[in-house]
């Protein structure tokens, strides 16, 4: 079994540090807040007094604080640097791809080994068949570290070896989360506007044989993206754009807010205007990407 310290002793830390204590690992935990520790002791974690103490008591330390600011103020208190050479640091706060590589960059003359990595569901959910977490680095350490990992998440994903890879898979899946969720909402508005049953709504749009759109974008995004081939197949940004139109005219006499509709039909106009008319959709990757 590892020997673990967990950095921030919030909900989310609160939780791994009982997923690993169910797993046998021996657990340190240290927070700015002593009072949050109290319960986890309680259950049979030992307290670190200070982040010396937190480095010098494991093999792994794993990190589940606010941002990644934090972790490199963390690190840079009293020489714990210093004192996590050889070992394992996880990074688990929420942050972005440049922070990941930040931070790489900082503990790389320490001999320290780096995971960075992304939790993908609620503090209930770790440890149980409804977590997930995404993780990258080098192979190695990955390899090395995987057992104790796994007893936050039976869905342990190796994204990428490039220590930005976990961030940039989240960064991408909340994009298409949050852009998911406004459409729904969207349509929702519409529905209720014209008095529109918005379950009827849900029910045909959630039809995966009558509406395959989501299923069938995500076959062929990849491909047109990666290859820069935006040939039209199927519709084009005129005609994309003529849509969205009429789709803001509806709004505006609903009394809709249209601010992000005009957003997508302003790059939609923007890409036909730097010469995608004639493309589909995916071409708008080229503006959005500046």
């Amino acid at each position: 079994m590892s020997k673990i310290s967990v950095i921030g002793c919030g909900k989310m830390g609160s939780s791994l540090v009982k997923a690993f204590l169910k797993s046998g690992h021996h657990v340190f935990v240290y927070d700015v807040s002593r009072e949050s520790c109290i319960p986890l002791v309680e259950l049979g974690a030992s307290l670190a007094e200070t982040p010396i103490e937190a480095a010098n008591n494991c093999d792994v330390m794993v990190f589940s604080i606010n941002n990644y600011t934090n972790t490199i103020r963390f690190l840079k208190n009293d020489d714990v640097l210093l004192q996590l050479a050889g070992k394992t640091l996880v990074q688990l706060s929420t942050g972005i791809p440049q922070e990941a590589q930040e931070l790489e960059g900082i503990i790389k003359e320490y001999d320290i080994d780096y995971i960075d990595g992304a939790i993908m569901c609620y503090p209930h959910q770790i440890g149980t068949e409804e977590s997930c977490i995404l993780i990258s680095g080098n192979e190695s350490t990955l390899k090395n570290s995987e057992s104790a990992l796994k007893s936050l998440t039976k869905n342990l994903m190796t994204v990428s070896n490039d220590i930005s890879g976990a961030s940039t898979l989240d960064c991408a899946l909340l994009t298409l989360y949050y852009g998911t969720y406004w459409g729904i909402l969207q349509a929702a508005s519409l529905c209720k506007s014209q008095n529109f049953s918005v379950q009827t709504f849900a029910d045909i749009a959630g039809d995966s044989y009558l509406f395959p759109t989501v299923t069938e974008i995500l076959k062929h995004v990849p491909q047109d993206v990666e290859s820069g081939n935006y040939k039209d197949n199927m519709a084009s940004n005129i005609i994309h754009s003529s849509a969205i139109q009429r789709l803001i005219e509806m709004m505006n006499r609903s009394k809709i807010d249209t601010s992000v509709t005009e957003s997508i039909h302003s790059l939609i106009q923007n890409a036909i205007e730097t010469g995608y008319k004639n493309n589909n959709l995916e071409s708008i990757v080229e503006i959005i990407r500046k």
